[in-house]
């Protein structure tokens, strides 16, 4: 599903730096919108990875693997709807954190990411967990224009995922939220990551 091609990486403005299968990154987000809105309006209800785009170059400057950048269905509808809208939606589970950013910053996360005000080392996550999650991650801190608070976006880093249908090693986006970011900043300067 992944083909890396070293002449569009490296003549391709950025944001349009690979193809999947001849894929430009404008044709992946056009995409990857579209299934962002037949996931809100309840159009589609199936658990799966999408596809927001390839890993931006700022990443890659920092030692992540030129992948596929995905995030899971059920993510996009939790960081974009309330828990009331979930309800509302008879879409609502128990133990799910709703985020309710909205639609538009949903569809826009591939853009935010690529303007980080700081990129920190995550503390490892859990190996147990199921889906196994990578043992490394990083957090993508992206300013939002709220006082006091910022957009944090968790990616971990070569996740095996199930991409339409086949299984494949992709960076993927484990949650989106908004959160006071001053203790955590604080913590990675501390810790040098």
């Amino acid at each position: 599903n992944y083909n890396l091609q070293d002449e569009q990486k490296n003549t391709a403005p950025e944001g349009v730096q690979y193809s999947l299968r001849g894929k430009t990154q404008k044709e992946i987000t056009a995409r990857y919108q579209s299934d962002v809105d037949r996931i809100l309006n309840m159009q589609d209800t199936t658990q799966r990875q999408l596809i927001v785009g390839y890993t931006p170059s700022l990443y890659q400057d920092i030692g992540m693997p030129s992948l596929p950048l995905t995030i899971g269905s059920g993510h996009v509808y939790s960081a974009a709807k309330t828990e009331a809208e979930a309800l509302q939606d008879g879409n609502y589970r128990r133990g799910v954190n709703y985020h309710g950013l909205g639609d538009t910053a949903v569809k826009n996360i591939y853009i935010a990411i690529q303007d980080p005000v700081m990129i920190i080392a995550s503390r490892d996550v859990n190996k147990n967990t199921s889906p196994m999650r990578s043992t490394h991650s990083v957090v993508a801190i992206v300013d939002i224009g709220t006082a006091e608070k910022s957009l944090l976006v968790p990616i971990e880093i070569t996740a095996e995922r199930k991409v339409n249908g086949t299984r494949m090693d992709v960076n993927t986006i484990s949650s989106v939220y908004e959160r006071s970011v001053s203790n955590l900043v604080k913590e990675a300067i501390a810790l040098e990551n």
